[in-house]
Formats: C-alpha cells, structure tokens, sequence
C-alpha cells in the first residue's frame, strides 16, 4: 500500500497522505459494522437459543412425567376393570401421593367418562405448557392425565440470558472496536512511515539520478564535443585514429549512462506515456534511415515490410515506441554478421499493432532466451566482451511495451538469427488535419516504372511498394536488357529507378544511355551510399538505400509533376549523415548569440562549435551575467545553462521574460540535466528549447536552423509557477 501511494504520488505526499487516512476510515467503519453485526447476534441470537432449548426441555420434562403418573396410576389400580370407577378412596390417596411428586405445576385424573377425578394445583387462567396423557387398558381409553407448567421460570431464565447477552455484546462490540481501530491505527502509521520513506527514497533517487546525470554529463559534454572538433583539425592517420577511439569511447560510455539512467526512471515509475497520432510505417522508416549506416558498414540488408491491414494513422507513444524499435534494430545490426534484417509492420488484431524484426545474427538457445530481458544480463557472458552494451536495451523494451499494454517476445535459435515481436496497443486514428497519406498521389496510378537492380530481392522490395500505389512496375536486373527494352520502344517508359551498386556496371553511364532513349524520362538513384560523388545532372533525385516507402512515393510523385524533389533527399542524407539541414542558406552569421554558462570547457566546446557553423558568440559566467547581458543588447538567441552560480539558468530566464520592455530572445536550455523533468521545468521557466549534453553539432545545427526561421515572431510567454 505505501508503496503504491509513492509510485502515484513522486512529487509530494500530500494525496498519498489523504489516501491512506480515507482507507483508515474505511476500515474503522468496516471494523464497526462487523462489531456491530458481532454483537447483535450475541445479543438476540443466545436469547433465542435459550429459549428454543428451553421450551424443547420444558416439553421433554412432561412426557417423560405424565408418562410416570400414566403408569403409576396402572399399577395402582391393577387389572381390575371395575377398579377404574375411582370409587376407592384408597386408590385415590394412592394416586393423590404420586402427585405429590410430580415436577409439574398441576395434574388432573380424568375419568373414562371424562369427569375430572382428582386435581392437584393451580388450573385456573390459561397455562403455555399443558399437556394430556391417555390410559390405555386392553385397548380402551379407561383414563387421562392432564398435566400443566408455568412459563415464568422459563420466561425470566430467557431474560437472564438477555441480560446478559447484551452486556456480553457490548463488551464484545467495546473490545472488538477499541483493539481494532488501535491495530488499524498502528497499521496506518506504519504505512504511512513507510509511504514516508519511500517518498524520500523516491526523492532521493531522482536527486541522484539528476546529480548523476549532470555531473557525468558535463565533462562527457568536453570529452566528445573536443574530439568532434579534434577530429576535423589537420592531423595524421595515427594522430586521426586515436581521436576517432577516444570519440567513440566516450559516445559508448554516454550510451551506457543513458541506459543506466533510463532503467532508473523506469523502475522508479517515473515515466508517463504520451500518445500521439503517427503513420506506424512511416515510423519504421524513420528508424531504418537512422540506422543505416551501422547496416552499410557492416554490409547488411534492411529490408522493410507491411502487412495487410496495417492502419495508415495510429494513436500511441511513438516516442517510447521509436526507442524500443531502434534498440532492436541496432540490436539485430550488432549481432549480425551478414545478410539482411526484415522489419515488418504488421496488425495482429483490432487496435493492435506490432513490429517483428528478424536478423540473421548470432542467435540464441533456449537457455539463452529465458534471461534475455533481465537487466544487467546478456545472453551469454562473452557478449558483453564481443559486442559490448550493459545488457540493459531488452529490459528497458521489455517494460516500455508493457506499459503500452503489449509484449514483448522473441523466437531464436542458436547459429540461425533471432526474431523479436514488439506488440503494443495501437488504437486507429484519422489523419492529422492536412495530412492525408493519399492525397496528391493520384499522379501515380498506372504510370510504368522501370526498376533496375541485379539482386532481385531488392526489386521485388520497390515492386511491392510502388505496386501499392497503383504503378506498373517493369523490372530488369540485367542493364543491357533495359537498354535493349527502352531501344525497341516495347512500353511506353514514365519513370525510372535504378540501383547505383550493380556489379560490373555503372549506373551513370545506364542513366545517361537511357536519357538518349528518351531526354524527359525522369530518373531516380538508389544508392548505399550517401550518392555524394554522383554527377546530379544525370538524375533528378537520389535516395539513399534502405529503400523507404514515403520517400520513394514522395520522390516519384515529384518528378513526374516536375515538383522540387530536394525535400525528399535532405530528409533521407540528413538522417544518415546526421547533419543534412542546409542552415548556411539561413543567415547565420548575422545572428547575435549569447551563451551562458560557467564551465569554461563547456563554454569552449559551444563557442567553437558555433565558430564551426559560422555564428560568432558572446560568453556569460553566470545567470546574473546573462540577464545583464540581454538588457544590455538584444541577442537574437541565447543558450542558457541550467546550473549556474549567482543565478542560476531558469531564474535568469524568469526575469528575461517578466521584463516586457526587452525585446525577447529566444532561450534554448544547455545543460546536462536530461531528465523529463528537466525539460518540463525549463520549458515552464520560458525556454523555446532543450539541448542536452553532451551537445552533438548536428543537433545544435538543427535547433539554430529551426529558431533562425522564427526569428523575430512573437516569444510565448513564461508559464506559470516556479
């Protein structure tokens, strides 16, 4: 109970407080209606009890002695029939006698003829016990006997008991609630010490995770952020290698720590779902993109597939769902030595969605599998060794999918791959306003496209897709065959997609051969690589493998409306090369730039990093040093870190934004407390934006492109609250 109360309450006791004093109450209430119910029966039950043995024990007494008088008066009168008259005065005195010691209250011997013989006590008034016993002689009724007793005894006996069973009630009901409600009580405080202490633990654990968080962070943010300037220094291969492994050391440790972190939050119940309305497809493109250059250089195949019935828009934590399909991706990319990796999206049923990835990696035997998703355990104790990782990316999953309410599973075998099935509850939603997924594609249907490719897995992967658009698709693997098709004019050609890594032949070259054919043809590369060294006058796009399915459909739609298609392949080159926004067509360098931040490393790291993209900066010490910065000149942006001395970074952009005669910068948080909480906080202080350290140059480069185009709009005003 105490437990449950801190999971639901982190931040203060105050409900959880409410909450047990509500179940205190409950129970004393339960307790008194049980006591209550206790006494009751006490009190009328053992009345009754009393008197229905009584009146059973009354009524036993007199059969058994009317039964006695009955044959008392036989032997008495004997066999003598003329005997029974009752003229014998002796008979009478004799009988008279045996009355004298009967245990009832009054007895009557009647006649033959129904005269009553002989009486013996009180008859008059109306008795509850009476009771008349027949003398049978040779078959004939010859005489009765008529007993009768008086219910006071019994009645007063009942009333004892009573008495008595009320005040043995009461005491009950006494004792029962007094010892109850001071066990009730003793149990509540007991809980509500516990409670207590697991708010502080609660507490304490996230201080330390924040602590810990910031404090690793911050010089991790001078380790890589160094080696990433190092790196594109003049310096020698041996000189270059050394600061690539001191590079990505301290990108792997950052991931370890990320991990560590992450586990913490979840086992302290401290992360909360947010569903939003995403294209689950679209999803698993987005993360093969991610991660394709992990695949390529390991040489390995992403393939992506989706399964019949698969919603277009789905509500769910796409968030939390991208984590858990990124870490089996990279998982499947880590154990994996060759071949290819297949993520499929499929609807197992009615607002369900799940996303099986299957490698052909290591895999793993039955053993194996049972404590694959226990933290801090890999597979096999040499894992950690080959491939590196803390053993803690299934755990994580694993619980992140049963807080979407679904499971996680995986089916292996040893030498031959693994599969796991990531299934969560993913209810259908309709589109976002503006964002249907078919509209403007109607360009497509019945457009023949000509796909060339020598590995006929590949075309049947982009067969599949633009098939699914109502395209023809025409497919070779052999270029001269295209060739040879495209000369002899055998069907009218309205697009084509050629693969830049068939062996023995250049995709150029068949491109610009099939531009002889037909100079309008539009043409579309794809290549494994990032197409850099491709003559772009050739073609009128590139896209870079894996194959995505919007991409691709994006891309064909703009070049047969003659649409720009250079969206289309930034997104695609930006997510595999990490930094593809063109913010040098943003005016950068006309931007005024404050950082403020009291670790001279960090100030550094950033300074540089904005000197790379050609943004010039001014430097703060502190918080107090930012605001007066600020009030001083305006600065178009200002990174502000959290933890300062003088005044720290949410202060000083509390009083940045209260001060209504400044011109308003837009405040991006620079700091190495990565928590969610840390962001909610700096977003409430009034910040556009959170950069978490270590700062990567592709992340800094997006947020200034984004800020940059919202230069000079209106700044949303600071929230309420501290």
């Amino acid at each position: 109970m105490a437990a449950d109360e801190a999971r639901s309450t982190p931040a203060t006791g105050s409900s959880g407080s409410e909450g047990a004093d509500a179940d205190a109450i409950r129970a004393v209430s339960r307790l008194r209606i049980g006591a209550w119910i206790i006494a009751g029966v006490i009190a009328f039950g053992m009345p009754a009890i009393h008197a229905q043995f009584g009146v059973r024990s009354v009524e036993q007494l007199m059969i058994q002695e009317n039964e006695r008088l009955a044959d008392r008066l036989s032997a008495i009168a004997g066999p003598a029939p003329a005997i029974w008259v009752f003229e014998d005065n002796d008979i009478r005195l004799e009988f008279e006698k045996a009355i004298g010691n009967a245990t009832v209250d009054a007895v009557r011997l009647i006649g033959p003829d129904g005269q009553i013989r002989v009486t013996s006590g009180p008859w008059s008034g109306r008795a509850f016990f009476e009771r008349n016993t027949e003398v049978f002689e040779s078959g004939v009724v010859v005489a009765s006997v008529a007993t009768r007793r008086s219910s006071r005894p019994l009645f007063l006996s009942i009333a004892w008991t009573a008495v008595g069973s009320l005040l043995f009630a009461i005491g009950a009901f006494v004792l029962v609630t007094r010892v109850g409600v001071r066990s009730i009580e003793r149990t509540v405080q007991k809980l509500q010490a516990a409670r207590d202490a697991a708010l502080r633990a609660g507490e304490a654990r996230k201080t330390f995770l924040a602590t810990m968080s910031h404090e690793i962070r911050t010089p991790m943010n001078g380790v890589i952020g160094m080696t990433s300037l190092l790196r594109d220094t003049p310096m020698n291969e041996q000189q270059r290698r050394y600061v690539e492994v001191i590079r990505s050391s301290g990108e792997s440790l950052l991931r370890v720590i990320n991990e560590i972190l992450e586990f913490a939050k979840i086992e302290s119940d401290r992360i909360v779902l947010e569903p939003h309305v995403f294209q689950p497809v679209v999803l698993a493109e987005e993360v093969l993109v991610l991660l394709e250059p992990l695949s390529r250089h390991k040489e390995i195949k992403l393939v992506l597939e989706a399964g019949p019935g698969v919603p277009p828009w789905v509500e769910a934590d796409i968030n939390r769902l991208r984590q858990v399909l990124v870490n089996l991706v990279g998982n499947a990319i880590k154990f994996s030595g060759q071949g290819a990796i297949r993520v499929r999206v499929e609807c197992p049923a009615a607002g369900r969605l799940a996303y099986i990835v299957q490698d052909q990696g290591i895999g793993m035997s039955p053993e194996q599998i049972q404590v694959v998703f226990d933290p801090f355990v890999q597979a096999d104790a040499s894992t950690g060794r080959r491939f590196g990782g803390t053993g803690l990316g299934l755990a994580i999953s694993s619980r992140l999918v049963k807080m979407m309410h679904g499971t996680l599973r995986v089916h292996s075998e040893l030498g031959r791959g693994s599969t796991f099935t990531a299934e969560v509850q993913a209810a259908p939603a309709l589109a976002p306003q503006g964002r249907s997924p078919s509209a403007g594609f109607e360009v497509l249907v019945g457009k023949r496209v000509l796909v060339v490719d020598d590995q006929p897995a590949e075309i049947e992967i982009v067969e599949t897709m633009v098939r699914g658009w109502g395209m023809l698709p025409i497919s070779e693997t052999d270029p001269h065959a295209a060739l040879a098709r495209m000369a002899a004019g055998e069907s009218a050609i309205d697009v084509a997609v050629l693969d830049c890594n068939m062996q023995g032949h250049d995709a150029q070259a068949l491109g610009r051969r099939l531009r002889e054919s037909n100079p309008e043809l539009p043409l579309v590369l794809l290549s494994s690589g990032n197409g850099a060294n491709q003559d772009a006058g050739v073609f009128n796009a590139r896209l870079s493998k894996p194959v995505i399915d919007t991409l691709l459909r994006d891309t064909l739609r703009n070049v047969l409306t003659g649409a720009p298609t250079g969206a289309a392949d930034m997104l695609s080159q930006s997510a595999i090369d990490g930094s593809g926004l063109a913010v040098g067509a943003l005016s950068l360098a006309t931007l005024r730039v404050l950082v403020a931040e009291d670790n001279a490393v960090n100030a550094m790291v950033i300074s540089a990093m904005l000197q790379r993209l050609g943004v010039a900066c001014d430097l703060a010490g502190n918080g107090l040093e930012a605001v007066q910065a600020v009030e001083r000149q305006h600065y178009d942006i200002v990174f502000m870190d959290m933890q300062m001395p003088e005044l720290d970074g949410l202060e000083a952009t509390r009083r940045v934004r209260s001060n209504r005669a400044l011109r308003q910068p837009f405040i991006v948080a620079l700091t190495a407390n990565a928590m969610i909480e840390d962001r909610e906080r700096c977003l409430a202080a009034g910040m556009n934006d959170f950069l978490a350290k270590p700062l990567q140059l592709h992340e800094l480069e997006r947020c200034l492109a984004a800020l940059t185009r919202n230069v000079g709009r209106t700044t949303p005003q600071m929230a309420d609250g501290p």
